[in-house]
């Protein structure tokens, strides 16, 4: 059955009509591509955030929301502090602030979220997390530099084009501060080009410790194979402007 399109009025260069039927387009695609919404890859900023501002009052109704919220644990537990101080946390790309339904799990967590979205930021404050609008782009964002012992960001790697991100967490964190994020796997593994692309650009931006894993998340629903990179900000210091990596091919 054809998931139901969603009205959504944009001045966007794409016209509300295109962004209109990438709704009901890309919802088809949803548990092909492991749960997670890809966007055509000439959408911009402004098209992403327009895109999610029409989705966010269903957008739950839409996921599988059993692994989303067991993603969100295995990477906020990533960046968490193994004792009992209290770890201020930027939940990247927060939603509607599923997030704050994993809180009680996580009671030293001060938890704070961003959001490219602005219906997305309005919902995430409604939930109790102190959530604002923020932008990749340095010089863009509200936080000062060094606000946070680590940030995480669950299936949101696929919209980025270049290093931009990375250097914002890297200016946001605090020395030895960690981030936690899952990337986009097209097959069982991902090729050792795109984990050299990966962990090239975390060095590039001051990150050190770089791993990453192959995690199985079962939900309700199904079995996900999730690829997971996790790094630690170093003492070096990063550029300030970001470097281009290869983009990530989004499926039409």
């Amino acid at each position: 059955m054809r998931p139901a399109r969603h009205t959504i009025v944009s001045r966007s260069a794409f016209g509300p009509d295109r962004i209109t039927r990438c709704v009901g387009d890309v919802l088809q695609t949803f548990d092909r591509v492991c749960g997670n919404l890809y966007l055509p890859s000439d959408f911009d900023e402004q098209s992403v955030a327009e895109f999610y501002d029409g989705l966010a009052d269903s957008y739950e109704s839409h996921i599988d929301l059993d692994f989303n919220l067991k993603l969100i644990s295995h990477l906020l537990a990533a960046v968490s502090k193994s004792s009992s101080a209290r770890t201020d946390v930027l939940d990247y790309g927060i939603g509607p602030g599923l997030s704050r339904l994993l809180l009680d799990e996580y009671p030293n967590v001060n938890l704070h979220g961003a959001d490219i979205s602005n219906r997305m930021v309005i919902l995430a404050n409604r939930s109790g997390i102190p959530t604002v609008q923020c932008s990749s782009r340095i010089g863009r964002d509200p936080f000062p530099a060094g606000s946070f012992d680590g940030v995480f960001a669950a299936n949101v790697a696929h919209y980025f084009r270049d290093t931009a991100p990375f250097l914002l967490w890297a200016r946001l964190l605090r020395l030895g501060g960690r981030i936690a994020f899952n990337a986009r796997l097209r097959t069982v593994s991902p090729t050792r080009r795109e984990r050299r692309d990966y962990m090239s650009a975390l060095a590039a931006c001051g990150f050190v410790r770089i791993s990453d894993e192959i995690i199985e998340i079962r939900s309700a629903q199904r079995r996900y194979n999730v690829w997971v990179i996790r790094a630690t900000k170093g003492p070096t210091s990063v550029p300030c402007q970001p470097q281009c990596v290869p983009p990530i091919p989004i499926p039409e």
